[in-house]
């Protein structure tokens, strides 16, 4: 249940982050404390499918908002609290795998047939 829980904020987190970015260039990211967050969450096992549905919502804005962007507005910038200075486009590469790793484990823990490209 934490995998689920971390993978819902960090698409949440990571979606903010990237909008602060497009439409503020040089935004202040703020770090987060991604363990605190998933074992502190009051999310339980009866709550999985909601949460699958949130994550699901949140990265269908944030792909919406991506898609919108011109070539150069993948080069903005903004500033993470902690790791310095980042590009859009390497950052949202970034997230991209980070969700497809967690994904990878929830897929494998669930036993549920990885997707064909495509479908995605």
């Amino acid at each position: 249940m934490q995998v689920h829980r971390h993978l819902r904020d960090a698409v949440q987190i990571y979606g903010m982050r990237f909008k602060w970015i497009i439409l503020q260039d040089g935004a202040l990211l703020a770090d987060y404390d991604e363990n605190r967050w998933a074992a502190q969450s009051p999310d339980g096992p009866g709550d999985l499918e909601p949460l699958l549905r949130e994550v699901e919502a949140y990265r269908a804005e944030t792909v919406r908002l991506l898609r919108s962007l011109s070539s150069e507005d993948w080069g903005r910038r903004g500033r993470h609290q902690t790791i310095g200075e980042v590009v859009l486009e390497p950052y949202a590469r970034h997230e991209l795998a980070h969700e497809e790793q967690h994904l990878s484990q929830l897929r494998h823990a669930l036993a549920v047939p990885a997707p064909i490209l495509g479908d995605i």
